[in-house]
């Protein structure tokens, strides 16, 4: 069907002209990081390289959470984190355009994840979850940042709980167009 078969792994996208293996990353956290600037500010601990299937994005320089894409266009965006101490202050997460100083896409909430009953004392943890597409442009850079309208926010690493632990928060991007 093709006349070239690419031989990168990863997912197949046409440019228009040509079948190609879109550039796919994914990074994890490093440790806990905790906010309390109600200005977007970057979430450097989101730094192990997980995948990078075309060493593209991360050698255009996604380092501790920035990063620029090679080439323009529509990317699919998954970001999963989770969070604790969100009582009364609408925590906003995303992607930030660095030269525009903007939110690309973000996402929150007001609801809250404060511990309301005195008797109960266990960590309460509350999960976001991004998933859209937008659309990059090439060599520009890009952050993923949080902010809090008041008080302090801490970004987990790891889940916790009676059912174990585990990675929770996590940046996925990939090329669709």
């Amino acid at each position: 069907v093709f006349p070239t078969v690419p031989i990168q792994t990863g997912t197949l996208m046409s440019d228009g002209t040509n079948v190609i293996v879109a550039p796919e990353f994914e990074v994890q956290m490093s440790n806990d990081q905790s906010f309390t600037s109600s200005t977007p500010s970057v979430i450097s601990n989101l730094n192990v390289e997980i995948l990078d299937n075309l060493e593209e994005i991360g050698l255009y320089g996604f380092q501790n959470g920035t990063f620029k894409v090679d080439n323009a266009g529509y990317y699919s965006v998954f970001f999963n984190l989770q969070v604790n101490n969100t009582a009364n202050n609408n925590p906003v997460f995303g992607i930030w355009d660095d030269s525009a100083n903007t939110w690309v896409t973000a996402t929150n909430d007001y609801y809250s994840a404060a511990i309301t009953d005195p008797n109960y004392s266990a960590l309460r943890l509350q999960s976001y979850t991004l998933y859209t597409s937008v659309k990059l442009t090439a060599n520009k850079t890009y952050s993923v940042r949080a902010k809090t309208n008041g008080g302090t926010i801490t970004i987990k690493k790891l889940s916790a709980g009676s059912t174990g632990e585990g990675p929770v928060t996590q940046l996925s991007i990939r090329r669709i167009y």
